[in-house]
């Protein structure tokens, strides 16, 4: 199957699932009310459901009045308990994989996908694929990369004998879907079974670096994309003489063929700092990847990366549940109205419906899943930026689950982006304890000296007094002023840390505040 027959396949499967969005889009309340039902009805003979009356609640009035809106890890306990033994404590359908939330700032959790469940996420990709296939055909004229990571732990299942984790992101859009992906795909997915990290990066840079035609990079944090990138400048040397001789790949059975054409074009894409994509890649046309809250930090150093191609945010698709969508021509994603119940709590605990949402306001985001989550609080909070018929586009803004409290300033990482001014790079705000304590904001060495890393603390520090707690916290002296802390390559050493705890190589997202009291084991001086 060729890339445009592939294209085909996808945008013909997931007609029905883009035309379904697009109507629910002008009836948001109606989708919802109707997707509530569904999941309460799915779910009654639960032991949560029998303990909360599923069977008995006619609306979401009584949907909220029995059911409290839940913390981030408030259904953990009976999820791993489920894992353990089967029983049907939050869902009563089986569950066919579990996964765990990133892990990147927090400990990871497990998360219960059935096969409801991954029905409402492809109810958000699929009509994504569709929009991309009609409405970029250029796109669907040449092979796509979505992101491989390489393997960083073995094959798991749970006591109970349900597989963690899906095989690939594929895995996810269904065989139908994922097959037709996986056809014009410039990676094969085997690639992601390598269990070391240079040998992952070197194979995938192979096969990249060979997809002349490549058309669509879709990776979930813009520095999985800035890492290949370095890749072809650090290992690119090493790379033009593997090409250049036919060496094999790693991973792959047989070695390929000398291609000197190819090695020839790799340095010279080689010999601009940092590399030339347009050299390797001239039709890309889009890269799709997260660009809200902390990821915005990077998008500058993505779009002159690959300044041939439009780069379209993801839209806020959590392990828990998808909550947008991106289309084309949009500036922000549409709430997922069929994907996900979605309830936006307000600072005073007031929860609004997709209908009901003020344009400008800011909430955090509340889900009921098909996969045993009832008015989960993700701790995400957005802006309401716009509709699409009467359904909210939403901005990510941050997490207000992440949050520091050394002396009662309540500092959040949604503050933390507010007092971050743009380009500024890698910056990550750690605490510091002492008899006074505060926090140090850590840069990176290669594009703030001392002096200027001085100067952006102090602004910063100026910027979260915004917080009155903080502010009050100051003026006391009970927190210091922030302190800058610059060190050498902060954001490898972020990535390496989130790796070893157990995240996937593209699910890292580096945080604008790190809570943990090993923040210098973390960035090393």
């Amino acid at each position: 199957m060729n890339p445009s027959e592939a294209w085909a396949t996808i945008a013909a499967a997931t007609a029905a699932s883009h035309r379904a969005l697009r109507a629910a889009l002008d009836d948001p309340a109606r989708a919802q009310r109707r997707l509530l039902r569904a999941i309460l009805a799915m779910h009654a003979t639960s032991a949560f459901g029998r303990r909360h009356h599923f069977d008995a609640i006619r609306d979401v009035r009584e949907y909220r009045a029995r059911v409290p809106v839940a913390a981030a890890d408030g259904f953990a306990a009976a999820t791993a308990a489920s894992a353990h033994d089967r029983e049907h404590r939050l869902v009563a359908r089986e569950v066919v994989a579990y996964e765990r939330t990133s892990g990147t700032t927090a400990p990871s959790r497990l998360v219960a996908y059935t096969t409801a469940a991954l029905d409402g996420f492809r109810r958000a990709a699929w009509p994504w694929l569709h929009d991309l296939a009609c409405g970029l055909p250029e796109l669907t004229r040449g092979p796509a990369y979505l992101a491989i990571s390489p393997a960083t732990r073995g094959p798991q299942r749970t006591p109970g004998g349900i597989p963690v984790g899906l095989p690939s992101d594929a895995a996810y859009l269904g065989p139908r879907v994922g097959s037709a992906l996986a056809a014009c795909s410039a990676v094969p997915a085997g690639i992601g079974a390598l269990r070391d990290a240079d040998a992952w990066r070197r194979a995938t840079l192979r096969h990249l670096v060979a997809a002349e035609e490549l058309r669509l990079l879709s990776v979930w944090s813009p520095t999985f994309a800035l890492m290949l990138v370095d890749g072809l400048r650090d290992d690119g040397p090493r790379l033009v003489d593997d090409i250049a001789a036919g060496r094999p790949v790693p991973g792959a059975a047989t070695a390929p063929a000398p291609r000197p054409a190819l090695a020839r074009r790799l340095a010279r894409a080689i010999a601009s700092d940092p590399p030339d994509t347009r050299v390797l890649w001239p039709r890309l046309a889009l890269v799709s990847c997260w660009t809200h809250a902390q990821a915005a930090r990077y998008v500058p150093a993505l779009a002159r990366a690959f300044p041939q191609a439009q780069i379209q945010g993801k839209g806020l698709l959590a392990t828990e549940a998808a909550v947008s969508v991106p289309l084309l021509g949009e500036p922000y994603p549409v709430l997922a109205v069929r994907s996900a119940f979605v309830e936006l709590l307000a600072d005073d605990g007031s929860a609004w419906l997709a209908d009901e949402a003020e344009i400008g306001a800011t909430y955090r985001v509340v889900v009921t899943t098909a996969g045993g989550l009832y008015r989960l609080d993700l701790g995400d909070r957005v802006r309401v930026r716009g509709r699409i018929g009467r359904t909210p586009t939403l901005e990510l803004l941050g997490r207000d689950g992440i949050a520091c409290d050394l002396c009662g300033e309540k500092l959040t990482e949604c503050q933390v982006q507010a007092a971050l001014p743009p380009g500024v790079g890698t910056a990550v705000l750690v605490p510091r304890p002492g008899p006074v304590p505060g926090y140090r904001l850590v840069l990176d060495l290669a594009t703030h000296d001392e002096a200027g890393a001085a100067a952006l603390a102090a602004l910063v520090d100026q910027r979260l007094r915004a917080n009155p707690h903080y502010d009050h916290a100051r003026r006391v002296g009970q927190l210091a002023a922030l302190e800058a802390a610059p060190r050498a390559e902060p954001l490898a050493h972020l990535v390496r840390h989130a790796v070893a705890r157990g995240t996937r190589l593209g699910d890292v997202k580096p945080p604008l505040l790190y809570c943990g009291a090993d923040w210098e084991e973390v960035f090393p001086p």
